[in-house]
Parts: structure tokens; C-alpha cells; sequence
């Protein structure tokens, strides 16, 4: 088997275990389910691979799989960034104060979406040069 499908594997093991160890009142099912979010998947894989296309003019086809890496964690940020923004633009309403926590736990899973993705990527998308 391919040592890429086998670090995938014993990646997602992990983060199952470490979700399960979590000390939660709630479900394995809803503990999980904190930690999917699709529209910061968009977000993500779209402004990441949007990056990487537009300057892939510029790269040598065994650079592709690292510039994707790196643009995938940057588009994690940057979705940080926008979760924020639309955070504080909701404090000074009724109630606004009451979601912070949350609020930065939804903005804090576009960069672990985007550290995931980019080392997935940068394994599946660089070519060997021999």
C-alpha cells in the first residue's frame, strides 16, 4: 500500500482519538461533529487552489505540490481573518457578546482545514524528480 494512503489513515485515526478522549458531556457523534464545517472547506480549497492556479505559471511542475501546501495554509488564515471580521461585526448587537467562544472556534477550524489539506496536498500533488 501506498505510503501516502497509510499516513491519511493514521492521521485521521489520531484526530478520531483525540476527539474521543476529549472530556465532553455530549456524544462522540456531536464532538465530532464541532469539527466539520463545509463552508470553511470552500473557503479553504477554493481561495487555496484559486492562488495556486493563478500563479502556476511561475512554478516548475515538482514545486506545484509545495506552493499548493503553502497556499492552502494561507487561505486557512486568511478564512481565520474573515471569521473574525464577521464576528465583530456582530458584537454590538442584542446577544452579540453571549457566541465569542464559538465564534472562534468555528473561525479557528478554516487553519486546521487549511494545515491539513496542505500537507495532504503537498504528499499527493509533488511529483518525484529522480
Amino acid at each position: 500500500m501506498d505510503n501516502r494512503i497509510i499516513g491519511i489513515f493514521i492521521s485521521v485515526i489520531t484526530i478520531y482519538i483525540a476527539i474521543a478522549l476529549y472530556d465532553s458531556p455530549v456524544s462522540f457523534f456531536e464532538k465530532t461533529a464541532m469539527f466539520f464545517s463545509f463552508p470553511s472547506m470552500v473557503i479553504v480549497l477554493g481561495v487555496g487552489g484559486g492562488m495556486t492556479y493563478m500563479g502556476k505559471h511561475l512554478l516548475k511542475s515538482n514545486e506545484v505540490g509545495e506552493n499548493f501546501k503553502k497556499n492552502l495554509i494561507t487561505a486557512g488564515w486568511i478564512g481565520f481573518m474573515m471569521g473574525l471580521v464577521s464576528l465583530g461585526s456582530g458584537i454590538h448587537e442584542e446577544g452579540g457578546t453571549d457566541n465569542i467562544a464559538g465564534g472562534l472556534a468555528a473561525a479557528g477550524l478554516t487553519v486546521l482545514y487549511g494545515y491539513l489539506a496542505g500537507y495532504i496536498a503537498r504528499a499527493f500533488v509533488t511529483q518525484k524528480h529522480y
